[in-house]
């Protein structure tokens, strides 16, 4: 059976069971299945969810201090056997049961390979990202086409335009907005 234990300052520890419950609530309110009565914590801070045999995910409610996965800012992330997290700044243990002793692994389309180097680019963290076992993986600097590549995209490549031939466009335009003014002055002039 799962269980998670918070060591609230100035306090002793306290263990909680999460036995079969679809979902447990944790936060400051008297209608949370977990009371945490600390400054940090939310009236409704996180809950943890059931996903499976034993395997749990912990989920941030909007709280004002949010929930830190192995000193990570996280929204949304499964839990692992042995995983320390904080909740405000209680910081607590979760003790997986047999079944669900591991965390999700990464998605099986990503490699092996993919996967290491992913988690190795996102400077040390457990490379599992707000969901359940998505990638971080790093931006690319730069990009090579396949020979034979077309580009089939909708919208059109923008270039850039030459800006010496537009100054003179304009200039040009300019000039003959000019020679229209010029003739329509010496016409008026020769009729008054």
């Amino acid at each position: 059976m799962a269980k998670i234990t918070f060591y609230i300052p100035d306090q002793s520890a306290a263990k909680y069971d999460l036995s079969d419950e679809a979902e447990v609530t944790i936060g400051r309110a008297p209608d949370c299945d977990i009371i945490l009565d600390h400054s940090s914590v939310s009236g409704h801070h996180a809950s943890i969810r059931r996903i499976g045999a034993g395997l749990h995910v912990l989920v941030d409610n909007s709280s004002t201090n949010g929930i830190f996965l192995e000193g990570e800012q996280v929204s949304e992330a499964p839990l692992g056997n042995g995983a320390s997290f904080t909740i405000g700044s209680v910081p607590a243990d979760y003790e997986g049961d047999e079944a669900g002793a591991a965390a999700p692994e990464p998605a099986p389309s990503a490699a092996p390979e993919q996967a290491a180097d992913a988690a190795a680019a996102s400077s040390g963290s457990s490379g599992i990202v707000g969901g359940y076992g998505s990638i971080k993986a790093p931006i690319a600097e730069t990009s090579t086409r396949p020979a034979g590549f077309k580009d089939m995209s909708p919208v059109e490549k923008v270039e850039k335009k030459d800006v010496l031939g537009q100054v003179a466009m304009i200039l040009g335009g300019v000039a003959f907005l000019a020679a229209i003014a010029l003739v329509l002055l010496t016409v008026m002039m020769n009729i008054a």
